[in-house]
């Protein structure tokens, strides 16, 4: 529920609540609640959707091909900027941060995760690249007299125009100024811009090769 005037910028308190919520369980409500943040966004403030995507999406401030604009602020930096701040030694800021900080909630999280890895790496996948949730958002948003999708077949068409259009600045105002049922027409493949494959890191270790086609025919040419 949107507590500021229209066309203000969102509130940093309003995306600190959303995402809290988002990272404490991985579950059905979570993608609603990320759904409903989005939605809030495009009906009160739309000119910060793309940033509030970026961040939901992955954490970034940019596309991944853009690495020139990303801050590259480390868990150091801040670590030595906290410990000037506070007047306190870097090593029990640094303890505070192990136990307390995000890096001791990504531990718990790959804990639990080591039960059931692979269901709730596809619950993770579903809120976090936000296919689920950018195109029930634009469904429920939608104003227009047409028809309105429905929800599952507004994701898939989210999921497919972004697997060759990786640029959210264009999707996403393709959403707000077409609505979804047009997204594939507006959006596709753009010169200069890669694909997903494109961006993947390459394996430079025998071992890593090999773990990773564990269990997998594969054809090693020489």
């Amino acid at each position: 529920m949107a507590y500021w005037s229209k066309n203000d910028g969102v509130p940093f308190s309003f995306l600190f609540r959303a995402f809290d919520f988002t990272t404490q369980r991985v579950c059905r409500n979570d993608v609603n609640v990320a759904c409903n943040m989005l939605r809030t966004v495009m009906r009160t403030t739309p000119r910060d959707l793309l940033a509030v995507f970026h961040l939901l999406a992955n954490n970034k401030i940019a596309p991944k091909h853009e690495l020139a604009s990303d801050l590259g602020v480390g868990s150091g930096l801040i670590i030595t900027a906290l410990a000037e701040a506070y007047n306190k030694p870097e090593d029990e800021i640094r303890n505070q941060y192990n136990t307390l900080g995000d890096s001791a909630k990504r531990r718990k999280l790959y804990d639990r995760r080591r039960k059931n890895k692979r269901k709730k790496l596809d619950l993770v996948e579903e809120l976090v690249m936000a296919a689920g949730t950018l195109g029930q958002a634009a469904v429920y948003n939608e104003n227009r007299n047409l028809e309105p999708l429905d929800s599952p077949e507004a994701a898939e068409i989210v999921k497919r125009v972004h697997s060759v259009c990786l640029v959210y600045d264009k999707l996403i105002w393709a959403i707000l100024d077409d609505g979804i049922s047009k997204l594939s027409s507006s959006c596709s493949f753009s010169i200069g811009v890669p694909v997903e494959p494109m961006l993947a890191k390459l394996s430079l270790a025998e071992s890593e090769i090999i773990e990773r086609f564990n269990g997998l025919p594969y054809v090693c040419k020489v």
